[in-house]
């Protein structure tokens, strides 16, 4: 196997016996909307083989070399898929003092391919609308924006996870807080699923103070710049909207509710300003 393409973590590793049990589950992820067929020709595999795999009729665990052709050919290859696949495999790296849970490692690859997809959908809608993208930032805050200063409150959260350069447009940058949380995993307990979404609204909330409080103390470090909260979820866009009702900053904030099923934008919520200044969604 090329250590090149090869994590450090994962060069030196320790083996679990938990193949049987979870790499079955793990290779189905990877494979995503393919079919068994295409995805095992496309891994050099026989279906069959797959198929025992997915049932737990395996004998023995695959080889690194199989773990990493199998995460090549996944729906989305990325190194996250091949570590996840390599621990579902029995394999983790020996300076990892605790073994990662495999259900953990299964949600926070679906949040970062639910986050990337949301990035994908308000890029496309603003391309679709004739608009001009520069940069695209995955940087801390004070990093976006060549007039963002320091702050002399040493506000240091970073609550961006990406952002845009529109030239053209007032304001010019554009920075994006996503939430990734559908509540789809708590359909069936009613009860659980309106506390996760109170537990949700606070955390977004306490992570946003300090947004919050800067643009109150030096609003002019914000003169450039559009800060957006990005939801999936309806009822936490909703109560994080009744949260700030009454509330007026002194620059851009907007909350952006999206539609996986659609892939679009379902609305964008401008904030009320304390100047007069005439402001519409760019979508």
């Amino acid at each position: 196997m090329d250590n090149e393409n090869t994590p450090k973590s994962m060069l030196d590793i320790e083996y679990i016996p938990r193949y049987q049990r979870d790499l079955g589950d793990a290779l189905l992820f990877a494979k995503g909307k393919q079919s068994m067929a295409e995805f095992a020709k496309k891994c050099g595999m026989n279906p069959i083989t797959c198929s025992r795999i997915v049932k737990g009729d395996i004998r023995k665990p695959l080889s690194q070399a199989e773990i990493r052709t199998i995460a090549e050919n996944s729906d989305e290859p990325t190194e996250d898929i091949f570590e996840y696949l390599m621990s579902a495999n029995g394999m983790v790296p020996k300076d990892r003092k605790t073994p990662r849970s495999l259900e953990n490692e299964k949600r926070r690859l679906l949040n970062n391919q639910r986050r990337e997809n949301m990035q994908t959908i308000i890029m496309r809608r603003l391309f679709e609308g004739g608009k001009t993208i520069s940069p695209v930032f995955n940087t801390p805050l004070e990093e976006t924006d060549p007039i963002f200063r320091k702050s002399k409150f040493n506000f240091s959260r970073r609550i961006v996870n990406f952002a845009l350069s529109l030239p053209g447009n007032s304001p010019e940058y554009w920075n994006f807080r996503i939430s990734v949380f559908t509540g789809a995993e708590y359909a069936s307990d009613p009860e659980k699923y309106e506390r996760e979404v109170g537990y949700e609204v606070r955390d977004l909330f306490s992570w946003s103070s300090d947004l919050f409080l800067r643009d109150i103390w030096e609003p002019e470090a914000f003169e450039n710049s559009r800060f957006s909260f990005v939801f999936v979820n309806k009822e936490l866009f909703e109560s994080l909207s009744d949260m700030l009702e009454g509330i007026e900053f002194n620059n851009s904030f907007s909350l952006i509710l999206l539609d996986l099923d659609a892939q679009t934008v379902a609305e964008e919520r401008l904030l009320p300003r304390r100047s007069a200044k005439e402001e519409k969604s760019l979508f």
